[in-house]
């Protein structure tokens, strides 16, 4: 907007208050906003004369929405209509939202689609923000208490399933003194989520994702008899986990899905004898957890009970060709001073990559290791794709780290980059990488014959070492 852009969103936001409703904010600096506009999430109670701050920034942007412009006007009362138009959040088709739906604009700030509030199982059967807050308009009504004010379960559900009187769901207790989040989720999250991370606590004490409805959990074999939570009698444990001979249903649910790939993802980097090692999750018996138990799930992705199944085995069905995984440039000298500076591990040469890992080899007397960026370059197929680690030893100077994918695409193939990795040089000397234990998987999860290619750079105040890469086969 011409006269308020200053190169930072919030100095913008102060500029523009200025310019619309006279104030000079920038000049009093640092600034709260709820020293004028109340917030009963801070306890304060601000300027009565002025609107609440829910009120004023829903009730501003419902009016820009109807207006389609800032019109410099009161945008405190909540006037305007539901246009949410005018709102849009980036990155919002990589949490799986609408980029022209009600989340898009509440993303922008509740709090992001990275975290995305809208993941509960309500949103699976297609609710949206609007379906329980309301529009822009509806939360920024003068009577509405903010923080107070919220949706409650006993609304639809009925007073069977309602809250506590006079508390909010994530305060109320039920059944045994139990927190409602306790069974449920979290009021985003209610389970089963969409996010396969929210699930995996159920998942480990029922075997399935979903309410906690299992008694066995809590009670064992003496259950008592007599009505249970919201009054309902002993369901005992339901559903019943289904005896399944499907490969990759590991939560015995007839069906494959991000669930089964996560309980066996989250367990990444475990080695038998580890606390908590489960050898059911170890699907190859090698005693540990590596890629290759994750994609021998993934691989079957999709698959049903009763369905025709488009996944195969785990099994070696990798082409004739040699992959190579190799660090790049093959040509640097770094100098030494206060820089970072780049290598990048990439697949050459690959069919069908749908999953890898390696471990980084570097000395930790001339490098310190920074960041690991991975690439999109297995999601240009359309696969879903999820990184591994990076799981880093300063001490000994390793990095492991990789990433798998599903979905019914192929996997990526020719030359691409799989991730970058950024060093700050700490003196001069030699520096040489190893690329240890390089796996690659098709989308098949069967293994992918890879040559790895290590090398080194030089730290030098000067000139420039070529360098050829040494050969270590797997």
């Amino acid at each position: 907007r011409e006269g308020v852009a200053t190169g930072n969103v919030e100095t913008n936001i102060l500029a523009l208050h200025g310019k619309e409703e006279g104030t000079n904010l920038m000049a009093q600096r640092p600034v709260l906003c709820a020293n004028c506009h109340g917030s009963n999430a801070l306890g304060m109670t601000g300027d009565p004369s002025l609107p609440n701050l829910s009120q004023a920034i829903h009730g501003k942007h419902a009016k820009d929405g109807d207006d389609g412009d800032d019109d410099g006007g009161d945008d405190g009362g909540g006037d305007g209509d539901d246009d949410v138009s005018g709102l849009s959040a980036p990155n919002l088709s990589e949490a799986g939202v609408s980029d022209d739906g009600p989340e898009a604009a509440c993303y922008q700030c509740h709090p992001g689609p990275e975290t995305a509030c809208l993941r509960g199982t309500m949103a699976a059967a297609g609710l949206s923000c609007e379906s329980c807050h309301g529009s822009l308009k509806d939360v920024a009504q003068k009577s509405r208490r903010p923080w107070i004010d919220l949706p409650r379960c006993g609304d639809c559900h009925g007073p069977n399933y309602a809250e506590e009187p006079g508390k909010l769901f994530r305060q109320s207790k039920g059944h045994g003194g139990l927190y409602c989040e306790a069974c449920h989720g979290s009021p985003h999250a209610i389970l089963p989520s969409t996010e396969p991370r929210d699930n995996i606590q159920v998942i480990r004490l029922q075997g399935w994702a979903g309410t906690l409805t299992d008694c066995r959990v809590c009670h064992g074999d003496n259950t008592p008899d007599g009505p249970g939570p919201h009054g309902i009698n002993n369901p005992g444990p339901s559903p019943t986990p289904t005896p399944t001979t499907l490969e990759g249903d590991l939560n015995r649910d007839c069906r494959v899905d991000v669930v089964d790939i996560m309980m066996v993802a989250s367990h990444w980097g475990e080695q038998q004898g580890d606390a908590g090692w489960d050898p059911a999750l170890d699907l190859v018996a090698d005693g540990q957890i590596t890629v290759i138990d994750i994609m021998a799930v993934a691989s079957h992705w999709g698959d049903a009970c009763g369905a025709a199944q488009h996944r195969s085995r785990f099994r070696s069905t990798a082409p004739a060709q040699t992959a190579i995984m190799a660090i790049r440039p093959t040509t640097a000298a770094w100098p030494l001073n206060d820089g970072l500076y780049a290598i990048v591990v990439r697949g050459e040469q690959v069919q069908s990559l749908a999953g890898y890992e390696v471990t980084l080899a570097y000395d930790p007397n001339l490098l310190e290791l920074v960041d690991v960026e991975f690439s999109d370059w297995l999601a240009q197929t359309g696969r879903t794709v999820s990184p591994l680690g990076p799981t880093i030893d300063e001490a000994a100077g390793t990095v492991r780290f990789g990433a798998f994918s599903f979905g019914d695409a192929a996997g990526a193939s020719g030359d691409g980059p799989l991730a970058m990795l950024r060093f700050r040089p700490l003196a001069a000397g030699k520096a040489q990488f190893q690329l240890q234990n390089a796996v690659m998987n098709d989308e098949l999860g069967g293994s992918i014959s890879v040559q790895a290619q290590s090398g080194m750079v030089q730290i030098t105040n000067g000139g420039v070492v070529v360098y050829l890469p040494t050969m270590l086969i797997d």
